[in-house]
C-alpha cells in the first residue's frame, strides 16, 4: 500500500455526470498542489443497482496519470480504501477550504481528504480563470470511453453523424412532469418550456443561426444531434429536419431523473447509464452547440473551446433572460443609489 497521501473525490450519490468529472479535475488539481495521489470513487452513484460499482470504470477507459498526479480508482489496492480508514486518517473537504489545506501542507493533514461536494476549478479558489480554463480543458482532453462504449459511439457517429456539419442539442430539462416556472436548481429556466412549440421554433431558429454562415452546400447538409434527458424533449427535438439522436428509453416523468428501475421498461440501468455518458462525449464531437446551464454539456463546450464561439444558450432567445439579465445587472446601481 502506497504510503503517499491520498485525494479523494467521492461524489454525492445522486450527482450527474457533468458535475462529477469538473468535481474530478478540481480534486486533480489539489492532488497536485499537495504531491498526494488521487482516487476516483465513484461507487454508490444512484444511476447503477449495484452500488460496488465504481462508475467511471465501468464507461471511461482510467487514466494512470496526469500532470505528476498519479491516479487510481476504488477499491485499490495501491491507495487502500478510505471508507475503511480510522477518523482521524479521513477528512471530509469542502471546496472553501482548498487553499487552507494547501498553506497546511501535506504532512500536517491526514492520509485520506475527502472531497464530495462540487469541487469544479471555478469553486476551489485558485483566482485565475484563464487558467482553470486550460486546465479544465487539459483534463477534458484526457478523457477517453471505455473500448467497448466507445466502438458504440463510433458506430453512431459512422452511421448517422459522419461527413456534415453537426450541431448538437442539449437542453436539459430535469425530467420535470409539471415545469413551475421556477429556476432549476439555478442553473436554467424551466419557464421556456411551458409553450413547447415556441420552444421547438426558437431550437430551429437557433440551428439556423449556427449554421448561417456556412457555405450553401454545408448548410443545405447539416445534420443534428440532440442528447436529451427526457422523452418529451427528445420527441420535441426529433421533429427538427435531419435530426438523429441515440437515446430511447427514459425514465417516466412522475420518477424523475433518479430511476434506476429500467428492468421494467425492459432495459437496464446500465444501459441507461451507457446511453448518457456515449451522449455526453458525442455533444463533444459536433461543430455547434446549442445548450442550456446544465453541467452535461460542460465538457463538449471546454474540450472544444466553445465550438470556437458557435455555441448558444438557448435561454438568450427568450426575452426572459435578457429582462432577467437586466434585473441583476441593475441590483448593483440599485443599492449605491439607495445608501
Amino acid at each position: 500500500m502506497s504510503g503517499r497521501g491520498i485525494v479523494v473525490t467521492r461524489p454525492f450519490p445522486e450527482s450527474g455526470l457533468g458535475s462529477n468529472l469538473a468535481s474530478v479535475a478540481g480534486a486533480l488539481y489539489l492532488a497536485q498542489r499537495l504531491g498526494r495521489d488521487l482516487v476516483v470513487d465513484w461507487r454508490g452513484m444512484i444511476f447503477l443497482k449495484d452500488s460496488s460499482l465504481n462508475y467511471f470504470t465501468e464507461f471511461l477507459a482510467p487514466l494512470s496519470e496526469l500532470d505528476g498526479v498519479r491516479i487510481h480508482y476504488a477499491p485499490s489496492p495501491e491507495a487502500g480504501d478510505h471508507l475503511d480508514a480510522d477518523e482521524g486518517d479521513r477528512r471530509e473537504v469542502g471546496p472553501d477550504d482548498h487553499l487552507k489545506l494547501v498553506a497546511a501542507g501535506s504532512d500536517a493533514l491526514p492520509r485520506y481528504l475527502v472531497l464530495t461536494q462540487y469541487h469544479g476549478l471555478d469553486r476551489v479558489g485558485s483566482g485565475d480563470r484563464v487558467a482553470d480554463h486550460f486546465r479544465l480543458r487539459r483534463f477534458y482532453r484526457a478523457l477517453s470511453l471505455r473500448h467497448d462504449v466507445q466502438e458504440k459511439a463510433d458506430a453512431f457517429y459512422d452511421e448517422r453523424l459522419a461527413g456534415g456539419f453537426v450541431v448538437g442539442i442539449n437542453i436539459a430539462t430535469g425530467n420535470i412532469a409539471s415545469p413551475t416556472g421556477r429556476y432549476y436548481y439555478g442553473r436554467f429556466d424551466t419557464g421556456i418550456f411551458e409553450n413547447r412549440e415556441r420552444l421547438l421554433s426558437r431550437v430551429e431558429l437557433a440551428v439556423n443561426l449556427a449554421v448561417r454562415r456556412l457555405p450553401r452546400e454545408l448548410r443545405e447538409s447539416r445534420r443534428v444531434f440532440h442528447a436529451a434527458d427526457s422523452a418529451w424533449m427528445s420527441d420535441l427535438l426529433g421533429r427538427i429536419p435531419g435530426a438523429h439522436t441515440r437515446r430511447t428509453v427514459f425514465p417516466p416523468a412522475e420518477a424523475g431523473r433518479f430511476f434506476v428501475d429500467y428492468d421494467q421498461l425492459g432495459y437496464s440501468d446500465r444501459e441507461a447509464s451507457e446511453d448518457m455518458v456515449i451522449d455526453h462525449f458525442l455533444l463533444g464531437q459536433c461543430d455547434a452547440l446549442i445548450y442550456n446551464g446544465s453541467m452535461f454539456n460542460n465538457y463538449a463546450r471546454v474540450e472544444t473551446n466553445y465550438f470556437s464561439g458557435n455555441s448558444r444558450n438557448i435561454d438568450s432567445l427568450f426575452s426572459r433572460y435578457w429582462l432577467v439579465t437586466a434585473a441583476r445587472q441593475a441590483q448593483p446601481i440599485l443599492r449605491r443609489l439607495r445608501r
